[in-house]
């Protein structure tokens, strides 16, 4: 292994660490209202449908969360791993929420390191790792990823999706690219629902990348998202009727209405804040990480190598 393989392990495993630290920290420490009053109940319930046989009891919920109850039922069974091996010996709550978000962290921290490596792929080598260390360190960014929850998890996979396919269009392994990109966006969407506005992103690229050549991706892509679908959530193929009424009720009834609980805009109550809530929204949740990178984001465009001189 030369020196340079060696800088590049080291690389990979000083952002690991980074982004693996505040990530796992006291993770037992504190909940959240939508932890306690669903995911930790539902990860238990989808745990023991997968146990039971139950298949079509996998579709419990209008997010549809899946990922987020895979990832819980993970932290179930790892727990039972530690009681059983004699590891652990009594478990209090923090334990058990600890446990149960780990598994969520470490997702994180393994799509952070896909990412890296899909930067490195499309940009300049210190344009990538100025990207990745922004992406580890955000502190918004790190909050949610701590959490036994889907939004986190829908924008990692979504993130992974679109520089996928950013690479696809280098023509860098275009076939393992428009794959990875059909997969991720797949693990989004059964993350959380609005990630569905992938597909016409997805598919308004190929088409405008391939014009009349575009039925041949677009049946790729479209494929292996499907397959994912359908191997990730059981209840897809065991009860797709409970599937397309829960996500029809996420997409229609929860995104077209306003929200159940209500909204708190700009110092008062208002359940439907209109178009204005997402922008200012936002702004507001910037912080110094995001804002670096929003400063530095044309500096690839001005690294982006000249191309070759024609020679007479």
């Amino acid at each position: 292994m030369n020196w340079r393989v060696l800088q590049l392990v080291g690389l990979y495993l000083c952002i690991a660490l980074l982004a693996l630290w505040p990530r796992v920290a006291d993770l037992g420490g504190f909940i959240t209202h939508d932890e306690a009053e669903f995911w930790i109940d539902r990860s238990h319930l989808f745990r023991n449908a997968l146990r039971d046989g139950d298949y079509a009891a996998t579709a419990i919920t209008t997010h549809p969360g899946v990922t987020t109850m895979w990832l819980g039922s993970a932290g179930i069974v790892l727990r039972e791993q530690l009681f059983a091996a004699g590891l652990l010996h009594n478990d209090p709550f923090p334990t058990v929420l600890a446990l149960m978000r780990l598994p969520v962290a470490i997702t994180h921290v393994l799509a952070l390191l896909l990412g890296f490596w899909l930067l490195r792929q499309w940009l300049p080598a210190g344009i990538a790792t100025l990207a990745a260390l922004l992406w580890a360190t955000d502190p918004f960014v790190i909050g949610y990823s701590r959490l036994l929850h889907v939004d986190a998890l829908a924008a990692s996979f979504a993130t992974l999706s679109l520089l996928a396919l950013a690479v696809y269009r280098q023509q860098r392994s275009p076939r393992m690219m428009l794959l990875l990109s059909s997969v991720c966006a797949a693990l989004a969407i059964l993350s959380k629902s609005p990630a569905l506005v992938l597909l016409p992103i997805v598919g308004g690229a190929l088409l405008l990348w391939h014009k009349q050549r575009a039925l041949l991706p677009l049946l790729i892509w479209g494929s292996a998202a499907t397959a994912t679908l359908v191997l990730v959530w059981p209840a897809v193929w065991a009860a797709p009727a409970d599937v397309y009424r829960l996500l029809r009720i996420g997409v229609d009834v929860e995104g077209a209405q306003p929200h159940m609980t209500g909204n708190f805009f700009l110092g008062q109550r208002n359940d439907a804040p209109g178009w204005l809530f997402y922008p200012v929204a936002l702004v507001l949740r910037q912080t110094p990480w995001s804002l670096i990178g929003l400063l530095l984001l044309p500096l690839p465009l001005l690294c982006r190598p000249s191309p070759p001189t024609p020679r007479g």
